[in-house]
């Protein structure tokens, strides 16, 4: 698996991981047991950095089927619209440029 722009920058950790699963999934919202499945965590350690990424306010709650609660990125947070503004300067910088996407279409 590629390590994620916001893995590059801040060190691939736990919370990085989940962070950057609800960043690139937004619009979207996910159970803990979601969270254990895509990021590959143990389900003790996510539901630790739920609890503390819902305390700072950068997921909330979304909404619940059963007993199990839907977690989605708070888009209207402040921190929130600045990650999601580091990661599209880092995608940007790190993408390909177009010139050299016309040079190798020139020389094919």
């Amino acid at each position: 698996m590629q390590e994620s722009n916001l893995a590059l920058l801040m060190g691939s950790s736990p919370l990085t991981n989940i962070l950057d699963h609800f960043i690139e999934h937004i619009g979207f919202d996910y159970t803990q047991k979601d969270v254990v499945k895509y990021t590959e965590l143990n389900k003790l350690t996510v539901k630790k950095y739920i609890k503390r990424l819902a305390e700072l306010g950068v997921i909330k709650p979304n909404r619940k089927i059963g007993k199990a609660i839907l977690y989605t990125l708070d888009t209207k947070n402040k921190t929130v619209k600045q990650l999601i503004s580091l990661e599209l300067a880092m995608i940007e910088s790190t993408a390909p440029k177009k010139e050299k996407l016309l040079e190798v279409k020139a020389t094919a």
